[in-house]
């Protein structure tokens, strides 16, 4: 009876280990992704400003939505939880 307990515990805390990596594995993913969506978004508002130099109205839509993209991505770790 003993040995059945210390079977499941074992099991346990081995599941508690695996889902721990995974988690940390999709953190990974997540940050890898979040930053290149970072860098894509800011590609895009330099080429903006390139080929708009002279509309300042475009760089402000350009920048408040550069700025959403990155308050949305504050809050994605909190919606995960």
């Amino acid at each position: 009876m003993v040995s059945r307990i210390q079977k499941i515990k074992t099991l346990e805390q081995r599941i508690d280990l695996l889902k721990r990596e995974a988690s940390s594995e999709l953190k990974k993913k997540s940050n890898k992704k979040r930053k290149k969506f970072k860098d894509w978004d800011k590609n895009l508002f330099r080429l903006s400003i390139k080929i708009f130099p002279s509309t300042s109205a475009l760089k402000e839509v350009i920048k408040k939505s550069a700025l959403k993209v990155v308050l949305a991505d504050r809050d994605l770790p909190k919606r995960g939880r």
